[in-house]
């Protein structure tokens, strides 16, 4: 890497990493910092030719926002994010000026910027998804879900990938890049799915209140068709896929992450692609869920080096929040207890954070019981009664989650559960530490 500025970036994130996997290793930090300092030297050095190129301050911005997530530095996080973003519209404004006048001046200024923009020797376009979804994903948390934030969804193109994945022809041969991009639509369907139920909460109230019925579940179920359809592609291309893993053409684990991303999927579709029976379905959901912990405790099993861009942390995440069977839920928490990074995020935050959520549904739950006069063993049962009152009624269950960053390692939820959205009461706010 010839510019001195984004190496000594490269190699502070690389260290800001190692200190991760080694849980704060204090000379790693300082060394860490000593790179973090020289690459800004070097990027404002104004003898450097390349003292002026905004690319350049660019890419530093874009691993900067990476090194400050680590190291729990939220505030700068958001500063290099802020940074970054406003200097990919600059450049993008660049490129997009119109050649609305005759002025040869103005027509020699834009033929310069536009030889300035070809000549960048590094792709714009993954950088502009990386900052996107960063800022996507900071939206989500101070609002609790992506429905916030229309422009940044509309300009993400990984988020809407699953929209026109189709499967590869049943004589295609599977190669890496086929495989990827399977891979590729079953992430973006499962982000699809989630965004689609946070802009279908009311409807989605209206069924756990008991106000829509079965009217609401078919209306939601045509309106999830082209993720249905999505699905069904997936489906399709696994089978294919796994043709060449029995044919020993393939190594098994090669499926596995398409797989967790596929159960998932499953999960969140409103009728079961697999399943049409309704009262089956339900019996068979926490089957499913304990399906998606195992075969996440399959991934991380397998040579770091082959799960390095493998995504679980959100599966766990999601059977710990909407699980069924509280013994599966506390078995997903338990694997987030194991330190990894995804994108930045640390698992154990979904770890404390699913604790909290498992603990405000018990006393929401509880809260309501003496509300009613309804004290546990007062019903009689025994211990009928006391397995029952293990799974929690899902209008306790929550809703959603703002968070922010108090600390380096600790952060203020609110939680809010679906009893509390549904009677327009504010959540509770909960102090986690990780």
């Amino acid at each position: 890497m010839s510019d001195a500025a984004i190496w000594h970036a490269v190699v502070s994130l690389g260290s800001a990493h190692e200190d991760f996997a080694e849980r704060g290793k204090e000379s790693r930090s300082m060394f860490a910092l000593k790179q973090f300092t020289s690459a800004i030297r070097c990027l404002t050095d104004s003898r450097s030719p390349r003292h002026a190129d905004r690319w350049r301050a660019l890419v530093v911005s874009t691993i900067f926002t990476y090194v400050c997530t680590i190291k729990g530095l939220h505030d700068q996080t958001r500063l290099h994010l802020q940074a970054g973003c406003n200097l990919l519209c600059e450049l993008q404004s660049l490129t997009n000026k119109g050649r609305v006048t005759l002025n040869q001046k103005k027509l020699l200024n834009i033929a310069q910027d536009e030889d300035w923009i070809s000549s960048v020797p590094v792709s714009i376009a993954p950088i502009q998804s990386i900052l996107a979804n960063l800022e996507l994903h900071l939206n989500a948390l101070d609002h609790g879900g992506m429905t916030e934030s229309p422009t940044l969804l509309l300009q993400n193109k990984t988020l809407n990938t699953w929209r026109y994945y189709t499967a590869p022809r049943r004589s295609h041969r599977p190669t890496p890049n086929s495989i990827n991009q399977a891979y590729c639509a079953a992430e973006s369907l499962f982000t699809g799915l989630i965004l689609f139920s946070q802009e279908h909460a009311k409807q989605l109230g209206d069924i756990q209140s008991g106000v829509s019925g079965s009217t609401g579940l078919t209306m939601l179920a045509a309106r999830q068709k082209p993720y249905t359809r999505c699905y069904k592609e997936i489906s399709k291309a696994i089978e294919i896929f796994q043709h060449e893993v029995d044919a020993c053409q393939l190594e098994p684990h090669t499926m596995l992450p398409l797989h967790l991303f596929q159960m998932s999927n499953r999960l969140l579709l409103i009728q079961d692609p697999e399943e049409h029976d309704l009262v089956k379905r339900q019996d068979d959901l926490s089957a499913l869920y304990k399906s998606i912990v195992d075969l996440a405790e399959q991934v991380m099993k397998l040579d770091s080096i082959k799960t390095r861009r493998v995504s679980y942390t959100q599966h766990l995440f999601l059977v710990a929040h909407s699980g069924i069977g509280q013994s599966t839920r506390r078995r997903a928490v338990a694997l987030l207890r194991r330190p990894r990074l995804e994108g930045g995020w640390d698992s154990l935050i979904s770890a404390s954070l699913a604790e909290a959520i498992m603990d405000r549904e018990k006393e929401a739950a509880c809260e309501y019981r003496l509300e009613q006069n309804l004290y546990p063993g007062t019903t009689g049962g025994g211990e009928e009664n006391g397995q029952r009152l293990e799974e929690v009624d899902p209008i306790f269950r929550v809703f959603n989650i703002t968070f922010a960053f108090t600390g380096q390692r600790e952060a203020r939820a609110v939680l809010r559960t679906w009893r509390e959205k549904l009677d327009d009461v504010a959540g509770r706010s909960r102090a986690i530490r990780w």
